[in-house]
């Protein structure tokens, strides 16, 4: 008898366990983004750094994000294109995340590869609308280039 509700507990517990349901994949989303850009050409610009990205959810924790943003760098107008890998750490209200940003450049008339970074947070405002903060550095792989570009965002996810 003294062990009965031992066993009853450790039942309880199995059966709770696996009939918790799994937590949610978030649907796709659409978003925008606009902000400012610091490299070691220029100072702060603040009149040219916007862009959109998609995110596609694999699981609640990881996203693939194909990015297209674009800016200047000295007199040169440049477009990125990335495919962000981005951790998701879900939490009530808001979601951070870090991630890895390969892509390529294209930087005047000459493409380029880029590696960067980013770290930001997804905002939950109302239904299916969250706001977007991110800080990301990018690395443009191109001889008259020293060191890369910091970009500071924000903007508007939609997610369907």
């Amino acid at each position: 008898m003294r062990n009965s509700w031992k066993m009853a507990l450790v039942v309880f517990l199995l059966v709770g366990t696996f009939s918790l349901p799994a937590m949610a994949k978030p649907s796709p989303g659409l978003g925008v983004f606009s902000g400012i850009q610091f490299n070691s050409v220029d100072e702060f610009d603040f009149s040219h750094n916007f862009g959109f990205f998609v995110d596609l959810p694999l699981v609640s924790t990881f996203y693939l994000s194909p990015t297209a943003d674009t800016y200047n760098l000295g007199e040169d107008a440049v477009t990125d294109l990335t495919l962000a890998f981005k951790f998701v750490i879900p939490m009530r209200g808001w979601a951070p995340y870090v991630g890895v940003l390969p892509g390529l450049s294209t930087v005047g008339n000459e493409r380029h590869f880029i590696i960067g970074g980013a770290g930001g947070a997804y905002i939950h405002l109302v239904a299916n609308l969250s706001l977007l903060l991110q800080v990301e550095y990018k690395q443009i792989f191109k001889d008259e280039i020293e060191g890369g570009t910091v970009h500071g965002q924000g903007g508007l996810l939609f997610r369907f």
